[in-house]
């Protein structure tokens, strides 16, 4: 062996090719050449994923255009600002933007214990057969369309032959006509939100509940503990991470109102009280054409979304150590 080599052999560490073996191993390449098969099974998603919500995002580009549909994008005008500045200066949008925030911050404030109480009791029921009944019985509504949800309050409440009002008429209480009075709008959201979502957020806490160690009980009912205190200090804390992160997703959709549930549960006699941001900018795209008003509007919208559930997620990280990201 030359000397040079002896001197180059002397200078790597043995540890040098171990080390650099699993960066090879680490690398995407590598991996790729191994599970290309599990790779493969997630293009369908990625193609779904990349057709439907990244490549429409090229369409922003119509907020910063006088956009028409018969000259393109390549021959619209590009007028910079100045549909933002509409949107802020429109006369519907402190309306629009107000009765947005009321119904998602009373979705926000009623609806998120629902869930949490539903499954601490499910997961207090001994009887694993009725608790799967129970359970299936409260997922059902959510595998509803709005359509049909709708139709379903629209039978309740109707002024005519609404159950609601015969049930009122039969105990000598004046009916009212609740659909065309848009004071009772987010009251109906809300309790139809519930009936609708709430046996499918029961999803999250139960599959959180299972991962709590059960001699934390065992040790809790040697210390003398009733099932109240074992439920606050436990349970509770147990799905405390589950509860934060769903809290800091459901701020970010303040201002994203169910669009499905509003659109439907809207008609001509209150339709000016109840819309909010998502039906008013669909209206003004699909009905009277404001392409450009309605791009510049859903932007701002997506923009605050953003900043809520980074603002929200920075100050449980802070406080509470844990995060979505």
């Amino acid at each position: 062996m030359s000397l040079s080599a002896s001197v180059w052999n002397e200078k790597i560490p043995p540890k040098h090719g171990k080390h650099r073996d699993k960066l090879k191993k680490n690398s995407i390449g590598y991996r790729f050449r191994r599970q290309w098969r599990l790779f493969l099974f997630l293009t369908p998603g990625f193609l779904c994923f990349f057709l439907f919500s990244y490549l429409p995002m090229f369409g922003i580009v119509v907020a910063f255009q006088d956009y028409s549909p018969f000259t393109g994008f390549l021959k619209s005008p590009f007028v910079g600002f100045k549909w933002f500045t509409q949107v802020f200066t429109s006369p519907d949008f402190l309306k629009v933007i107000s009765f947005t925030l009321r119904m998602s911050v009373s979705k926000l404030v009623i609806e998120f214990l629902p869930p949490i109480i539903l499954a601490l009791l499910l997961n207090e029921l001994i009887f694993v057969k009725y608790k799967r009944v129970v359970q299936t019985v409260f997922y059902l509504p959510h595998f509803l369309s709005w359509v049909v949800a709708a139709v379903i309050v629209y039978r309740v409440l109707d002024a005519d032959d609404g159950v609601l009002n015969n049930l009122l008429i039969f105990l000598h209480i004046a009916p009212s006509n609740y659909l065309a009075d848009a004071k009772y709008f987010i009251p109906i959201t809300v309790i139809s939100d519930i009936w609708k979502e709430v046996g499918w957020g029961t999803i999250y806490f139960l599959a959180a509940l299972t991962s709590i160690d059960m001699s934390l009980y065992e040790a809790a009912a040697v210390d003398g503990a009733g099932r109240l205190r074992q439920t606050w200090h436990i349970t509770l804390t147990g799905i405390m991470p589950t509860a934060i992160m769903l809290l800091i997703l459901n701020v970010g959709g303040i201002v994203n109102a169910n669009f499905d549930q509003v659109f439907n549960l809207q008609n001509p006699i209150i339709m000016s009280d109840t819309e909010v941001i998502n039906t008013y900018i669909y209206r003004r795209a699909m009905m009277d054409g404001a392409y450009s008003f309605s791009t510049a509007f859903g932007i701002a919208q997506g923009a605050v979304s953003f900043l809520l559930i980074y603002v929200t997620n920075r100050i449980s990280r802070r406080f509470t150590s844990i995060s979505i990201y």
